[in-house]
């Protein structure tokens, strides 16, 4: 076709779009933007695109994360773009758990923006495509799609619409008219002009330098019903809402040629792309891709039932990122500074990694919580556990709610020491590690009864009650039990014998806080009858 011929092409199919809502409509809108923002030299445009279809990953919460802060970094603004232009598989209340789940977690967005709403948008920029040659209608049915991957597959060949696969590239504007006009579907697609066995150095601002096949491949740009695929609605997004840093997910480099080119045929500078390597677990002795299908640690909902508190999650994905934040957080419990992770600065250096991604290791991130957890007042634990219990432990709610005196009490045990507990990661541990402070949920072994006989009976012979009294320090406390234990049973029982025993019985657990501290709470009486 002629130029005549593509601009009598661009008003058949599309004959809404006009000055406007064109594309020069729409780039007075994106200078409009521009000057809005009025940012300074340097700084970063971000976002983030999650998808409406299935609950939220946390891989798209760990690109978040780092979007956010390249453009904190530089001075700039990080936006939400929902990306829900598939709503055929698009979940009712998906939406609003992706902006809670973000918002929850600090991650605040200074833009919002919906793919559906922005149709008008991608209708100009695909008729400027087709005015100009770069786009056309494709009449292929899908049987007709299934019947060419087949035959490619037997040939070998790479499948695709492309080359003289393309059967509706070089129709006249006579046919496509009379295909119209008889009815016949057609999608939009690209007309590609790049040469597969030709590749163009890339440099990702994470995963280096790469060499990128040219794009020979008519993609589709839009769908027969008008909705944009991802690779012409991130594009168009992403240029027209300023984007220059794109974060996104490394399976998306395989497609890299196809945005490059559309970049280049929307006539400006394609933004930097860091594509991140995914997150792996450890499965038997194998390596793979944390599943949202497989894996309930995939979904966000699954660390908030689990009740890692947001710095927890915060501090491990940055770690995930920057393997050297372990050096930035021992310094800070070394030199006993709270930890603050919004204070941590994001390496971008560290994020160029090998062939594969960040390993999920949980004893590591339970470390991390237990630290963030030893950090909290006894009030502040009451406080956030209460909120967290309330949604999934209501039992639970109800028992601390009805005596929050003596709960606080129990939270309090060894916060104000130097060495302060680190008995619980998450707020889903707290049940387990207070259960033996309530009669009702606390559940007794039996171990060692005639053990447990001796020491009632010694306990009960002495006249020791500041045992349980916090007028003496714990040193002078665990004197005094030396002192029982060796006028009452030498060689026969160690000393650690006898602790353990008392610590079984009075809390059926092996490892407890200071049992100086426990007795104080639990009370010299209950004490006594546990045993």
């Amino acid at each position: 076709m002629n130029n005549n011929d593509n601009n009598e092409l661009a008003d058949l199919l599309f004959p809404l779009v006009n000055a406007s809502n064109d594309r020069v409509y729409f780039e007075n809108e994106r200078k409009s933007l521009s000057e809005k923002r009025s940012l300074a030299d340097g700084a970063e445009v971000t976002r983030v695109g999650p998808s409406p279809t299935g609950p939220m990953h946390i891989g798209t919460l760990y690109m978040a994360l780092i979007s956010k802060r390249i453009a904190s970094m530089s001075g700039g603004v990080f936006y939400l773009r929902i990306e829900d232009t598939d709503k055929a598989r698009e979940v009712d209340g998906a939406k609003k758990f992706i902006i809670d789940v973000l918002e929850s977690y600090g991650i605040g967005f200074d833009e919002l923006y919906v793919q559906s709403e922005r149709v008008a948008v991608y209708s100009a920029f695909a008729r400027d495509l087709v005015s100009r040659g770069l786009a056309y209608p494709c009449f292929i049915t899908p049987a007709e799609l299934d019947e060419m991957r087949e035959e490619q597959t037997a040939m070998k060949v790479r499948p695709g619409v492309y080359g003289g696969y393309a059967k509706s590239r070089d129709l006249s504007l006579e046919d496509v008219k009379s295909k119209i006009i008889s009815g016949e579907k057609y999608v939009l697609r690209y007309r590609a002009s790049g040469d597969v066995s030709v590749k163009e150095k890339f440099t990702d601002e994470f995963l280096g330098e790469h060499n990128i096949p040219q794009n020979d491949e008519d993609f589709i740009l839009l769908k027969g019903d008008g909705v944009p695929t991802y690779h012409f609605a991130h594009v168009v997004d992403d240029y027209m809402l300023g984007t220059t840093f794109v974060t996104r997910g490394e399976e998306w480099l395989s497609s890299l040629g196809k945005h490059l080119a559309l970049w280049r045929d929307l006539g400006v500078k394609a933004p930097k792309y860091g594509h991140i390597m995914p997150i792996n677990k450890k499965e038997n002795s194998s390596v793979r891709k944390l599943s949202k299908r497989k894996d309930r640690e995939a979904g966000m909902g699954y660390w908030q039932e689990m009740g890692y508190t947001r710095d927890a999650i915060l501090s491990y994905l940055l770690r995930l990122a920057n393997p050297d934040l372990d050096l930035w957080w021992d310094s800070q419990i070394k030199e006993n500074q709270k930890i603050n992770i919004e204070s941590y600065k994001l390496d971008l250096k560290q994020m160029k990694r090998g062939s594969r991604g960040p390993l999920l290791d949980f004893d590591k991130l339970n470390n991390m919580g237990a630290d963030l957890m030893a950090q909290l007042s006894a009030k502040e634990i009451t406080e956030q556990y209460i909120q967290w219990a309330n949604i999934y432990e209501t039992d639970m709610y109800k028992r601390v709610k009805n005596e929050m005196v003596y709960f606080e009490k129990i939270m309090n045990i060894e916060r104000d020491t130097d060495k302060k507990r680190k008995d619980i990661s998450k707020w889903s541990d707290i049940r387990e590690g207070v259960a033996y402070f309530y009669d009702d949920m606390y559940i007794d072994t039996n171990e060692n009864i005639e053990a447990r006989s001796k020491i009632k009976a010694v306990l009960e012979k002495t006249e020791n009650k500041d045992l349980f009294d916090r007028s003496i320090t714990v040193d002078n406390w665990i004197s005094k039990m030396k002192t029982i234990h060796a006028e009452n049973f030498g060689e026969s029982v160690k000393f650690s014998e006898m602790m353990m025993v008392l610590r079984k019985a009075t809390t059926a657990k092996e490892k407890t806080p200071n049992l100086y501290y426990v007795f104080e709470v639990l009370g010299r009486d209950k004490v006594i009858s546990r045993l």
